[in-house]
């Protein structure tokens, strides 16, 4: 392990670091690095501060490979969204609604005449990625709590919690889905619902429903 970490750390670290911050030089022939004084001087002066930064970095990277809501990166003044998911990925989850809103269950419908034209009815090309437990409590974007949402609905819910049927029914959409990657548990998402609504929600609040 020792062997493969010296062979890797040269090459494949120390220079890629230098491009971040250019704090030391690397000794030729060696895997040493020289570290100017000052700079010395500067992380003994200061250095609970950059401890605490540090440790709030590797939380913020481990973060990303557990189900935990993300605390650290929630302190962030500024919180850049997560891409959404892949066309493909939420293509998975729309065909599993049969292109329903997940919420009203209905379909936009582009007909002049619906009522007459049921046959010919078309489902709406556009919906809506929404967090089912809303993004700014869990601050992540997983398959398992993404549901196509009619964009009515998708204004309507907002980052508010809905009511708990629908908590019943994306356990059970989810039991389809593949969301072993994530770490995913049944007991895992109850668990997310229930601190979102007492956490962020507010226990007083009404809950949401179209």
């Amino acid at each position: 392990r020792l062997k493969i970490i010296r062979e890797g750390i040269k090459p494949q670290v120390l220079k890629r670091l230098l491009n971040d911050c250019n704090i030391y030089s690397i000794t030729g022939g060696s895997n040493s690095i020289i570290i100017p004084k000052e700079i010395v001087d500067f992380m003994k002066e200061n250095k609970d501060t950059l401890v605490s930064a540090l440790n709030y970095t590797i939380a913020v990277y481990l973060e990303g490979f557990n189900s935990s809501p993300n605390i650290s990166r929630c302190l962030r003044e500024v919180f850049p969204r997560p891409p959404n998911l892949s066309a493909p990925k939420f293509k998975e989850i729309l065909e599993m609604q049969d292109s329903l809103c997940f919420y009203c269950d209905t379909q936009k419908c582009v007909c002049s005449d619906c009522e007459k034209r049921r046959k010919e009815h078309k489902k709406p090309k556009q919906f809506a990625q929404d967090h089912f437990i809303p993004f700014n409590f869990v601050r992540d974007t997983k398959n398992y709590n993404i549901v196509a949402s009619c964009h009515s609905c998708n204004s309507s819910k907002l980052d508010r919690l809905t009511v708990e049927k629908y908590l019943t029914k994306i356990l059970t959409r989810n039991e389809s889905l593949d969301t072993a990657r994530y770490g995913y548990t049944p007991a895992m998402m109850k668990g997310r619902y229930e601190n979102c609504r007492a956490e962020y929600h507010g226990m007083e609040q009404v809950l949401w429903e179209p």
